[in-house]
């Protein structure tokens, strides 16, 4: 029988995941957790605005943050301790940066204090530019990333699969030769047994065709789903800067030794190169209702990287 993931079971289950560091060939892997998190698009558009955040893993001891507002952004609401607030994990400073002028923008270190140990994020710089290029093939990238490099049979494996985008507001699919069409099913696991209307089977949950016929002849399936509020983090990847997002895990145990290749994902992507032109689709109509356009945005197909374990 099919396993079927579905969305609400395992979403208390994906929270928590481990977030990990590294190189588009997913050789080298490091456990990240920073306290302090400010992301913002690497490259803006002028005259166009973007969603500005600082996330922080834990509460801020009260009257110890501490940040400068950047030089050329111009804030909706400010940087100030005020707007801080809880979030399904952790807390955040949510706003909107319009761009004041062209060329480089630095975005200083934040510090906080949480139980009166200081913390301090690392400063970045960012770009604006006249005119963001549509149809750039590298704007997103999915990299497949095991939790380690070499398994032992006993050992839990975790497959964590990052979408690197150079842009805030991304939204993605798998094609419709992937879909599986929405039905009543039940669905049994070692945990749980559940009734749903909406699901998802781990081969539209990863964009891999097939995917569950390959996992059963090899191994055994714990556990899958996506990653609701995982951390987001700026990062280098082939020498461009991004926005890393954790998208899905799957947990596995292998039946046997080998080496082990995994077919690559396959997503269709609609990309908004800034928050202005993402509600641009919104089209009032005489009515007062809205119809939703593409205005603004461009489309890509990404495929992931090859995926390859060993297990001793």
């Amino acid at each position: 029988m099919k396993n079927i993931i579905p969305l609400v079971l395992i979403l208390l289950t994906t929270i928590a995941s481990c977030q990990q560091k590294k190189s588009n060939s997913s050789s080298t892997i490091k456990k990240t957790s920073a306290m302090i998190n400010v992301i913002i698009q690497p490259v803006l558009e002028m005259g166009k605005s973007q969603v500005f955040e600082i996330r922080f893993n834990q509460k801020p001891d009260i009257g110890s943050f501490k940040m400068i507002n950047p030089d050329g952004l111009t804030l909706t609401n400010g940087i100030a301790e005020e707007h801080i607030h809880k979030q399904e994990t952790g807390y955040s400073l949510y706003d909107y940066a319009m761009p004041t002028h062209l060329g480089t923008i630095e975005i200083p270190a934040v510090s906080i204090k949480v139980k009166g140990k200081e913390y301090i994020s690392q400063p970045f710089s960012i770009t604006v530019v006249d005119t963001i290029q549509s149809g750039d093939k590298n704007a997103v990238k999915m990299v497949w990333v095991p939790n380690r490099d070499v398994y032992q049979v006993k050992d839990t494996i975790v497959l964590t699969l990052y979408e690197f985008s150079k842009f805030s507001n991304v939204q993605h699919e798998v094609p419709s030769t992937i879909q599986t069409p929405d039905n009543n099913i039940s669905i049994k696991s070692k945990k749980n047994t559940i009734t749903i209307t909406k699901h998802v089977e781990i081969d539209d949950l990863t964009g891999i065709d097939n995917l569950q016929k390959y996992l059963d002849n090899k191994f055994e399936i714990l556990d899958a789903g996506p990653i609701f509020f995982g951390e987001k983090v700026i990062e280098k990847l082939d020498s461009s800067m991004y926005i890393k997002t954790p998208i899905c895990n799957i947990y596995l145990l292998a039946k046997e030794k080998g080496n082990y290749e995994f077919p690559q994902s396959l997503f269709e992507y609609t990309i908004f190169k800034s928050n202005t032109d993402y509600f641009s689709r919104f089209e009032h109509n005489e009515d007062d209702s809205h119809s939703i356009a593409n205005n603004g945005s461009f489309k890509l197909k990404i495929t992931s990287n090859k995926l390859n374990i060993k297990i001793e």
